[in-house]
């Protein structure tokens, strides 16, 4: 708006109406299109390693409980059966870095230059921890940690959609205290206590090995992904996390569209806005 009052007055500025149709017939009539940057693809693709690995989980999955002789493994599954079997990984969910991969440019054009965020930026306002059931239910909620010691008022922690549990670390990072916080709060609240063997698959990072070390004889089994290699092998990156991304941005841009939202573009309470957690229930 700040640009076509510069060029065509108040007046006009005040009927310009910002939406995705518009953006669409925008790039329509200037022939662009988007584009996506491209990372360079390593010679070593640890294709040994992630052979190494399979070939690990499959002696694994044809293996006995070691606290249940009575056990029998499932001829089709193994050890671990799909409705028993979870996957965790943490995403970067702050909105303003969402699809920052991409960019318009004119049709044809043979180098497109795309800025870049800093790495780690999109988990520097909020992590999203997700748990993925393999089969059935989907009965282990989504956590959010913020940034911050969560020292929130009783009526706004009310607020917070009750789908999603909420916690607080200063960085808002899932570290080893997050993370056994998550196990007791929503991980374990969330599997029930089943007698039979529930088995996690989680990135190796250090956190997460030592909660492999921890977990009791009756709580789930944590397997790890290989090191430096979960890029490739981890499924939420491309599946629901990836998912999850696209909605988050679609709703802060929808709710950006907004008449009465539109100036908080620039406004520098913005991230404060979209960081209060129950701003996150319209994400469905």
């Amino acid at each position: 708006k700040s640009k076509i009052e510069a060029f065509y007055g108040a007046e006009e500025a005040a009927k310009f109406k910002e939406s995705s149709k518009w953006f669409q017939r925008f790039k329509k009539r200037h022939i662009m299109r988007r584009r996506t940057n491209k990372k360079k693809v390593w010679t070593d693709d640890g294709r040994d390693t992630i052979q190494k690995f399979h070939r690990d989980l499959r002696k694994a999955l044809k293996t006995q409980r070691r606290s249940d002789k009575s056990f029998t493994v499932d001829p089709k599954y193994g050890r671990w059966i799909p409705k028993n079997t979870y996957n965790i990984d943490q995403v970067g969910s702050v909105p303003f870095v969402n699809e920052q991969d991409k960019t318009c440019d004119t049709l044809g054009a043979k180098e497109v230059c795309v800025s870049q965020p800093s790495s780690g930026l999109d988990k520097r306002q909020a992590t999203l921890q997700l748990c993925i059931g393999a089969d059935g239910e989907q009965n282990v909620k989504p956590a959010l940690i913020f940034r911050g010691k969560g020292r929130v008022a009783t009526e706004e922690k009310e607020k917070y959609d009750k789908r999603v549990d909420v916690y607080f670390q200063q960085n808002a990072w899932m570290d080893e205290e997050i993370n056994l916080q998550w196990v007791q709060g929503t991980l374990i609240p969330g599997i029930g206590n089943d007698k039979e063997e529930i088995n996690l698959f989680a990135d190796n990072v250090g956190f997460q090995k030592n909660q492999h070390e921890n977990m009791k004889s009756d709580q789930p089994t944590v397997y790890m992904l290989p090191e430096n290699h979960t890029d490739k092998i981890q499924p939420i990156d491309a599946g629901r996390g990836r998912l999850m991304k696209g909605k988050i941005g679609a709703t802060m841009e929808t709710w950006l569209e907004e008449e009465n939202n539109l100036d908080k573009w620039q406004d520098r309470h913005l991230a404060k806005d979209l960081n209060n957690p129950m701003d996150w229930g319209s994400v469905e």
